[in-house]
């Protein structure tokens, strides 16, 4: 069993149903279905940062590896309800409503300007809430005016700070045209390529083993590949929705 931030993936769908969506599993099956992802390659819009953290995001967990040891970053998307000095109430954009503690000490940014703190933001706008996993408490808000939320997306060099080096595992709910897709992201080492999988040791020690779906898109160096060409020892990232085999590795080109 694939273990994520401490859990095995059903114990952490059970202990944040409410955070994911009761029925959002259900849902993401069948879109997937809908969308023809099963039994194709999984087509990625590029960059793929953009595809997860821009204005499809719902909610996102990421695993970072930080100079301090391992970071659990949590980001809620939605439209702000309620306010008061110490919190955030959102509407999500599946409907799910959530209250974020938000520190004394929070970058809050609005329009893309650093403004003083949460007295700044106001009900209607649409904001992303990053927290502290481990404490609970938002670390910073990003938020623009009604009128802009269509295109909204955290800014690029958070997305990348993201996305970047230390990014070990994310789990990100997103809204598609027509419906809630649930993904996972693993990256790793590669130990070891079964016939239908590949093992991957994250950079905090975690040993997973990916199942690979039959006709994934697997990319090494810039070129398409099939499992045979993943070699041990390789930088490697599987994509894939929820519990389902990987339908794109991807492997950066050496630098």
């Amino acid at each position: 069993m694939v273990t994520f931030s401490g859990h095995n993936v059903s114990e952490m769908r059970n202990l944040r149903k409410s955070r994911l969506g009761t029925g959002l599993l259900l849902v993401a099956a069948a879109v997937v279905a809908a969308a023809s992802l099963a039994g194709i390659s999984l087509a990625l819009p590029q960059p793929v940062a953009s595809y997860f953290f821009g204005p499809t995001m719902v909610r996102a967990e990421v695993i970072l590896m930080a100079k301090d040891g391992v970071r659990d970053l949590r980001l809620d998307r939605g439209r702000i309800r309620a306010l008061t000095p110490t919190a955030v109430t959102l509407k999500e954009r599946d409907g799910l409503i959530v209250t974020v503690p938000i520190a004394p000490s929070a970058r809050v940014h609005v329009n893309g300007r650093a403004m003083g703190g949460i007295f700044a933001l106001r009900r209607g706008m649409e904001a992303v809430i990053v927290q502290d996993g481990e404490s609970g408490v938002a670390e910073s808000v990003y938020a623009v005016s009604k009128r802009d939320a269509s295109s909204f997306a955290v800014p690029r060099p958070f997305m990348n700070h993201l996305f970047g080096a230390s990014m070990m595992r994310t789990e990100a709910v997103l809204k598609t045209a027509t419906g809630f897709v649930d993904y996972r992201i693993d990256r790793g080492r590669v130990r070891s390529v079964g016939p239908s999988s590949v093992t991957l040791r994250e950079r905090d020690g975690l040993v997973v083993t990916v199942p690979v779906a039959a006709g994934a898109r697997i990319q090494v160096n810039g070129r398409l590949s099939g499992l045979a060409g993943l070699k041990a020892g390789m930088e490697a990232m599987t994509i894939r929705d929820g519990n389902r085999p990987a339908d794109t590795i991807q492997v950066p080109p050496r630098r």
